[in-house]
């Protein structure tokens, strides 16, 4: 098992570098591995986007500026519970984190646990710093 984890870390790696060394938008891998599956549910494809949201790839955050990207979240189900702080500073600090995606109510063993979504970097820093600095609520 090592050895497979290993070897597929060298084989990401030029993949990574490519990543770091362009400008264009360039389409994560749509199968993810989720570790906490098993059997033939542990691959699963991606949900992908739809066009709207497609579309947004390479816009503007109106917030910071920069050029959003394509990228994959994971997605909870369940009922959310979400604090007002929580929601005024997504609103106003990260609007376009999407670190996480709803997924509804309903889980089969069907259901994705990843999606496709568009995001910006400065965004999702802001979320990560906001949920550093407010773990006590």
């Amino acid at each position: 098992m090592r050895k497979k984890v290993l070897l597929m870390i060298i084989l990401l790696i030029p993949a990574f570098d490519l990543f770091a060394r362009t400008s264009q938008t360039i389409v994560p891998e749509k199968t993810v591995v989720d570790p906490h599956m098993t059997g033939k549910n542990k691959r699963k494809e991606a949900q992908p986007l739809d066009a709207d949201e497609r579309a947004r790839i390479g816009a503007r955050c109106e917030i910071h500026n920069q050029t959003m990207k394509l990228g994959i979240a994971r997605i909870n189900y369940g009922m959310p519970v979400y604090d007002k702080a929580f929601m005024n500073a997504e609103k106003t600090s990260f609007p376009n984190s999407n670190l996480s995606v709803l997924g509804g109510c309903v889980i089969t063993d069907n259901s994705p646990t990843h999606a496709e979504v568009v995001y910006c970097d400065a965004c999702r820093k802001a979320e990560k710093v906001w949920r550093k600095e407010h773990r006590d609520r």
